[in-house]
Order: C-alpha cells, then sequence, then structure tokens
C-alpha cells in the first residue's frame, strides 16, 4: 500500500490538475468510479484537447471554403480592352442585360447597338 504521503501528493496534483479546467471536463473525471489518478486523467484531459482542435479545424476550413465560394469577384476585366475597362460578373441587385449578356445593367438601359450614349 503506497505511503501516505505519496497518496497526498497524487491527490494535490489530481486537485491542482482539475481546478485548472473547465467545469463540464472536470465533472466528468470526477464522475468516474474510480477517480483516475493524474496521469490518467491528464491523458483524459489531451484527448479532450485535440478533439476540440480537431472540430475547430474543420469548422474553421468550412468557414473558410464557404467564404471563398460567396466572394467571387463582381467584374472581369474586358477582353481586347486596352484601357483596362472591367465588366461585372454578377451584379448584388440581379441585373442582366440579355442583349450584351452582361450584368450590371437591365436589357432596356444597354447601350449596345446603340449609335450613342444617352445624356
Amino acid at each position: 500500500m503506497p505511503s501516505t504521503d505519496a497518496t497526498t501528493e497524487k491527490l494535490t496534483k489530481l486537485s491542482q490538475l482539475l481546478h485548472s479546467l473547465n467545469d463540464t471536463t472536470r465533472r466528468q473525471i470526477l464522475a468516474m468510479d474510480p477517480v483516475p489518478d493524474v496521469d490518467h486523467a491528464y491523458s483524459l484531459v489531451l484527448n479532450v484537447e485535440q478533439q476540440s482542435q480537431s472540430a475547430i479545424s474543420v469548422q474553421q476550413n468550412l468557414m473558410e471554403s464557404t467564404f471563398a465560394v460567396n466572394n467571387k469577384p463582381y467584374y472581369q476585366k474586358q477582353q481586347g480592352s486596352s484601357t483596362g475597362s472591367y465588366i461585372p460578373l454578377k451584379d448584388p441587385k440581379g441585373r442582366y442585360s440579355n442583349k450584351c449578356k452582361r450584368a450590371g445593367h437591365t436589357t432596356e438601359n444597354c447601350f449596345a447597338g446603340k449609335d450613342e450614349k444617352p445624356d
């Protein structure tokens, strides 16, 4: 049977470890029968942390993918343009011209095929 000094030291270390944990993890460890020694409790804490980090990583990757899909550029450089003009790929208001096949304005307001733009 271990000495009382060694047992007291183990309980002190376990108590210090448990004190540093959140309530949920602490309760889960204390609910075990028998209560684990400090090494086993520490191992359990590491497993919980690894699972938590994995879940955070998956969530972060999902958020980054969603951000990339939802934030496509609205404008693209017009082909053959020497002035560097850009045309809209999509319009936040959903406007699109069937006449010139471009976003950013409606067919009624399209200048394609007109000689000059109105004032």
